[in-house]
């Protein structure tokens, strides 16, 4: 996520309409590639559960039968790279600038989810030193290559702008999910967690895609939703979508805690699932909750000193078009994205305990009707039937991030992931 803020960062240097357009096209990119990590990602729920019950030698046969769905992603993405563009980018204001971030950003989507089924194999058995080096390696090369291949070196490279962007970042993905698989393949590996048992099993294929379709399906639909979101800011006006994509690159900038968060709660407790010790992960949860809302704290002290600096990095405009009115609703939708990271952190929170459990249905139902109900319904409505302002959009996205955060509270406290375990039905 932090190399798309980096690509927005460095976009809007570059022009206010590569912003906006890269704002859109990202997101909706974004919607497709990710539902196909966080489906491959799904090996994470078997490995952590393998880990915890000490069955060592089945830890790799799960991340194989994710890396054979990843690569058969192959025949999803490149299609949708050569005629998507058109199909979602219709002629507007933006189209080309969006189109061309599209194509490049999917024609590489394959390296999303094979590095999403590598990542489970790490994290899955809470081994996440690797994971934060590499991200860390991997957002330093992100930055260099997107200065280079947005703005050019003259005589040497020229300026490719959004294409640029597009292109930086998946190389930068491509990166990661190499080292992870060299990793992934030595042979201290192979020996204990049998990382070369790369054979077709079909009924553990089955058993993972079962598990992780619908919460890669909810994923899907709720970024597809923000989306739509997006879309509509791009109808209302510039000032719309210019200060919504400020704030939604700003959130961005921040969601790495509350995933960060999640994934911990999610490795931890299928450990604890796998090895029978569920009533320790009550705890879990409540140190998620103390970790999310000191981290919380930190941020809306940050924000009170350097929320109009870090904004005003974005703009990129004429000095006529940036009037106190738009730094006065800047300064407000910056503001709800606090909120909103605040309430989506702690959805992270139970949304690991429900994933590590494979209630992933509930994710998928719970979701879906979510971002329809809460998000994309109201601000329809509001913005383009009764031209509602970007603060009104902006707050009702923090309702929406309310009301996803008690749907997934109320899911965790009925106590049903108690009697959920995937690993265990699986049989070689």
């Amino acid at each position: 996520m932090l190399m798309l803020f980096v690509d927005r960062l460095l976009l809007a240097k570059y022009s206010q309409e590569a912003f906006n357009a890269a704002v859109s096209a990202s997101t909706l990119g974004w919607a497709l590639v990710f539902g196909w990590l966080v489906l491959t990602n799904i090996s994470e729920v078997f490995v952590a559960q393998y880990n915890g019950a000490q069955k060592y030698e089945k830890i790799g046969s799960p991340v194989w039968q994710m890396m054979w769905l990843a690569l058969a992603s192959v025949l999803f993405f490149v299609p949708l790279a050569i005629w998507g563009g058109q199909l979602f980018f219709p002629q507007s204001e933006y189209s080309d600038l969006q189109r061309e971030y599209f194509r490049w950003m999917i024609i590489f989507g394959p390296s999303y989810p094979i590095y999403g089924a590598l990542t489970g194999f790490f994290v899955g058995r809470g081994k996440v030193v690797i994971i934060t080096i590499l991200s860390i390696i991997t957002n330093i090369i992100n930055a260099i290559l997107d200065w280079i291949l947005i703005f050019g070196i003259e005589g040497w490279v020229p300026s490719y702008g959004v294409a640029g962007a597009a292109i930086a970042t998946s190389g930068s993905q491509i990166f990661q999910a190499m080292i992870l698989a060299f990793v992934f393949l030595k042979p201290a590996n192979r020996l204990k967690y049998q990382t070369w048992d790369f054979k077709f099993n079909w009924s553990l294929f089955k058993k993972c895609f079962k598990v992780g379709f619908p919460v890669a399906l909810f994923a899907t639909f709720e970024i597809m939703g923000w989306a739509i979101f997006y879309m509509i800011m791009t109808w209302a006006s510039p000032k719309h979508i210019t200060i919504a994509g400020i704030s939604q690159s700003i959130i961005i900038l921040f969601y790495f805690f509350g995933e960060g968060i999640s994934k911990g709660i999610a490795t931890i407790s299928g450990n604890y699932i796998g090895a029978q010790k569920l009533h320790y992960i009550s705890r879990s949860v409540m140190s998620g909750v103390k970790l999310h809302l000191l981290f919380f704290l930190f941020l809306f002290v940050g924000f009170y000193f350097f929320a109009d600096d870090l904004a005003g990095q974005f703009l990129n405009m004429p000095e006529a078009e940036i009037t106190p009115a738009f730094l006065k609703s800047l300064q407000i939708c910056v503001n709800f994205s606090i909120l909103y990271l605040l309430f989506e952190g702690l959805r992270f929170v139970f949304m690991g305990v429900l994933t590590a459990s494979g209630d992933t249905f509930f994710l998928l139902i719970g979701g879906a009707i979510s971002i329809w109900l809460f998000l994309v319904i109201p601000v329809y409505i509001a913005v383009i039937k009764f031209q509602a302002n970007i603060e009104t959009a902006s707050l009702i996205s923090v309702f929406f991030a309310i009301g996803a955060f008690l749907i997934y509270y109320w899911r965790y406290t009925q106590g049903k992931w108690k009697t959920l375990q995937v690993a265990e039905a699986h049989v070689e």
